[in-house]
């Protein structure tokens, strides 16, 4: 049934089918994402990460932490080719922080909560994407609410930063297969990069984002260089084992008795 154009019909019986032609496509640009949703759990996630955040000592990861962000850079060079050389691209903006703004407990934890609070802000535009601005709304509160966000937020360590960096690249990504420029794919991929150098396990999420749908995946021309054990199933794809109906056992037939 063709959408009517209305905001509301009786023959619909779906909302989102009588929208206007247009409403969809701007409603999943994030450019057109009310301001309030994301700023609003970007604020309240910061404010909950801003309580306490100085009253706990710390402890050994980030003392490690600030004895390399309080070296120079060719002390710093020197350890991270012999220790923590995963985290150097961390360490080195620990570096940069704290020759503006000390090495501090409050100071050396206020990066992981600007991280986490833009981490809510980006987690909201997310969902406001594929639904709509409540359920956007939703999510980053929903985040900025989770335990474990202020626990991270508050750490001075690149746990926050790095779930800021898997929330971009997972925006890039739906922005690029929205529309597959090379603009698009190239912001992605330097996202995937840096989430990288900041943690390189993290580079597994890659394989969360290869698209489940194969006529996406043959669209960005993915399929072509995943093997075929790294292809996701798609149960409705077209030709493929999961959609073919299941076979039938019928006992044999024979011949049928004429009536006399």
């Amino acid at each position: 049934m063709q959408p009517c154009g209305r905001s509301r019909c009786h023959q619909c019986h779906d909302p989102a089918r009588c929208r206007p032609a247009g409403t969809a496509a701007q409603a999943e640009d994030p450019r057109q994402v009310p301001a309030y949703v994301w700023l609003v759990p970007v604020a309240l996630t910061f404010g909950i990460c801003l309580l306490g955040i100085g009253r706990a000592v710390l402890w050994q990861d980030e003392l490690a932490t600030v004895s390399a962000g309080t070296r120079s850079l060719p002390d710093l060079a020197r350890l991270c080719a012999h220790v923590d050389g995963v985290l150097a691209a961390y360490y080195v903006l620990v570096h940069v922080w704290v020759s503006a703004f000390g090495a501090s407990p409050v100071s050396v934890r206020l990066p992981s909560a600007l991280a986490m609070s833009a981490a809510a802000g980006v987690t909201a535009v997310l969902g406001a994407r594929p639904f709509d601005r409540r359920a956007g709304l939703l999510a980053g509160l929903v985040l900025a609410g989770l335990p474990a966000a202020s626990w991270v937020g508050q750490e001075a360590r690149p746990s926050a930063i790095t779930f800021l960096l898997v929330a971009v690249s997972t925006l890039l990504l739906v922005r690029a297969v929205d529309r597959p420029v090379t603009r698009r794919w190239a912001l992605y991929g330097l996202a995937i990069v840096a989430l990288g150098t900041m943690q390189l396990t993290t580079t597994v999420l890659v394989l969360a984002h290869v698209p489940t749908d194969k006529k996406i995946r043959f669209r960005i021309g993915l399929d072509a260089y995943l093997p075929p054990a790294a292809r996701p199933a798609h149960p409705h794809a077209s030709g493929s084992a999961a959609s073919a109906p299941a076979p039938t056992h019928r006992r044999p037939s024979g011949r049928r008795r004429s009536k006399r």
